[in-house]
């Protein structure tokens, strides 16, 4: 498959059959070789591709063989807070944003009626896991002087450059490794707030179980990051061929919170819904249908899986928490996902424009649409309505003259 990269678990793995759907003859090229050369084989078979009879098994039969994804445990801030750490202590800073970087943003106005509304008393200890450059711990430290504020982050980069522009009594930042335990006793934290940060921790549920060990009977902890369910919806297609590619799956935190007492609530969170966070790159045109749709929602509404970044609310004793149970199976979800589709018109036409843009990037030819429709059975009258052929030049007309948007050149 053209949009899997050389280096994938896919291209080392023994007895593994590929699907290769669209793209040209020098990236099946490319990507045989890596595997031949990975896997020390002289023999690839392969067989042309013509069509798909029948749904796909949603449950694993007994003679199946199966693949074990792990999802990537590293920073992709990392690299920019390597190379920009004189500049990031050099500039002031509202100028860290014109280097280019992400993850240069005061989240302490999302968190901030969340503490007031959820938190009887000031908290006395404030964690913030994966601090970044600490703009976040700092602003928490400001609001709350008679609380001790710590940021941890494992960056030595980050921490460095937050340690030498954050001076305060009651701030230090600390570099930490999310796969150690952290350093806190058990029930002593008030509040923890993490912004794209524990995605990065190698063992997800050990971190759950940190996270709500740490926190006091009357802790709170606020989370905000892009889950599982947005990167299926918006980034589909390719959220179903790139399964790994999210930063936590929200439902396996809850089912860790309930364990501990705790509930959890999802709530949306508008800022980021823009083309940063869309396969294709920063895509103006799709920010604008964004707003034009004006389909984002503050603090206290319900939690929607079509948006990218989720901000995660757990305390004991919420009103109203929203704990999912995991699908069965991995299809079994996807298809409850992309029902959205059908039942939710406010989000019809984005879906439809964002779904062709991830097409667009994939490279993905007509023979992909019948394969999708024969994993996803129960949506194939969803699909065919967006991706068949013949419904192509009515879609472009319609975002043409709604968005000025052209699907077949979305950079």
């Amino acid at each position: 498959m053209p949009f899997i990269k050389g280096n994938s678990s896919f291209t080392r793995q023994k007895d593994v059959d590929w699907l290769y759907l669209g793209g040209g003859m020098e990236e099946l090229l490319q990507a045989i070789l890596v595997y031949v050369i990975s896997n020390k084989t002289k023999v690839v078979q392969l067989i042309p591709f013509r069509c798909l009879v029948g749904a796909i098994p949603q449950e694993k039969r007994p003679d199946d063989s199966f693949i074990i994804l792990k999802k990537a445990a590293d920073n992709s801030c990392q690299p920019w807070w390597v190379q920009f750490k004189d500049d990031l202590i050099r500039k002031s800073e509202n100028q860290w944003g014109t280097l280019g970087g992400a993850n240069t943003v005061n989240y302490f106005k999302l968190f901030a009626p969340w503490i007031e509304k959820k938190r009887g008393c000031p908290p006395h200890l404030i964690v913030d896991l994966g601090c970044g450059l600490g703009q976040t711990a700092r602003s928490l430290a400001h609001a709350y002087p008679s609380a001790k504020v710590v940021g941890l982050d494992a960056s030595q980069e980050a921490i460095d450059v937050a340690r030498t522009k954050f001076h305060m009594q009651n701030l230090r930042f600390e570099v930490a490794d999310f796969s150690d335990t952290l350093p806190f006793e058990s029930g002593s934290v008030d509040l923890v707030v993490s912004v794209n940060a524990l995605g990065f921790a190698t063992n997800q549920l050990k971190m759950a179980n940190e996270v709500y060990n740490l926190l006091a009977p009357d802790g709170l902890f606020l989370n905000l990051c892009r889950t599982q369910d947005s990167h299926t919806f918006w980034d589909f297609p390719a959220g179903l061929l790139r399964p790994t590619e999210y930063q936590l799956d929200h439902r396996n935190w809850a089912l860790i919170a309930a364990r501990h007492g705790f509930d959890i609530l999802f709530a949306q969170y508008p800022w980021d819904f823009n083309g940063s966070f869309f396969i294709p790159g920063k895509l103006q045109s799709f920010t604008n249908c964004c707003k034009a749709l004006d389909i984002g929602a503050g603090p206290g509404k319900d939690y929607r899986s079509w948006t990218p970044h989720a901000l995660i609310v757990s305390a004991r004793n919420l009103q109203n928490p929203t704990l999912t149970q995991p699908q069965r199976s991995y299809l079994g979800h996807i298809q409850e996902v992309i029902k959205a589709l059908e039942t939710e018109t406010q989000i019809q036409g984005l879906t439809v424009l964002a779904w062709l843009f991830t097409w667009t990037s994939l490279k993905l030819m007509p023979e992909a649409l019948d394969f999708m429709c024969a994993c996803l059975p129960d949506r194939q009258s969803a699909l065919r309505t967006v991706f068949a052929e013949q419904n192509r030049a009515s879609f472009a007309e319609w975002m043409l003259t709604a968005y000025n948007v052209d699907p077949d050149n979305p950079q």
